[in-house]
């Protein structure tokens, strides 16, 4: 069976999960806590020469390990199932990888900064121009969604999953103090997800240690 070592709030993580749910996968969760790793993610992260992060997908029989989210979700979507794919038609594939890009590059730095401040030190008085920067990042989502269910089209794909997770990020971010009303496209999209009973029963479901 496979394992994923987990954080249950992380994003990154959110987004392997879903697809496990979703492609009702057979593997196991493995919760890890933030600088205080357990001793197989401390082995992996000397046997790799990198930092301990989550997630990672494990095979414990063969020693195998996938290590970045989106490929794992790419890597999970290939084996066999019953549900649709989520992998987009090839001739979608590099707009699911612009999508990609644009969230952990520009988008999850953007709400980094609103979130925690530069450097983590939360500073009240930018945050205004941290709401601007996200309000104008939003647009491409927002702008992408006007005529369709989801980003690439018709059905839920690889490139939302790697976005709302941020998106719920972004909503819970100081008692949902971001304002929304400009995106309400975005906001369906996003909510039809996030309170889907297949994400709040068992996306989200705690796991005990």
């Amino acid at each position: 069976m496979l394992r994923l070592h987990d954080y249950r709030r992380c994003p990154f993580c959110i987004r392997v999960r879903m697809v496990i749910v979703l492609k009702a996968l057979d593997c196991e969760i493995v919760p890890e806590t933030l600088r205080d790793w357990s001793e197989w993610m401390q082995s992996w992260s000397v046997e790799n020469n990198t930092r301990a992060r989550v997630p990672v997908l494990e095979n414990p029989e063969t020693g195998w390990t996938l290590a970045e989210s989106n490929e794992i979700t790419l890597w999970l979507d290939a084996l066999p199932s019953s549900h649709h794919a989520l992998t987009p038609e090839k001739s979608k594939l590099s707009e699911m990888r612009s999508w990609w890009r644009w969230c952990d590059e520009r988008l999850k730095p953007a709400i980094d900064l609103y979130k925690y401040g530069p450097s983590r030190i939360l500073d009240p008085s930018l945050t205004p121009a941290h709401e601007q920067s996200l309000t104008k990042l939003l647009h491409n989502c927002e702008h992408a969604l006007s005529n369709q269910p989801y980003l690439l089209g018709k059905n839920l794909t690889l490139a939302d999953i790697a976005i709302i997770p941020f998106i719920r990020q972004l909503m819970r971010t100081r008692e949902g103090a971001f304002d929304f009303s400009p995106f309400p496209q975005l906001t369906r999209w996003a909510e039809g997800v996030l309170s889907a009973d297949w994400f709040t029963d068992k996306v989200m479901r705690k796991i005990s240690q």
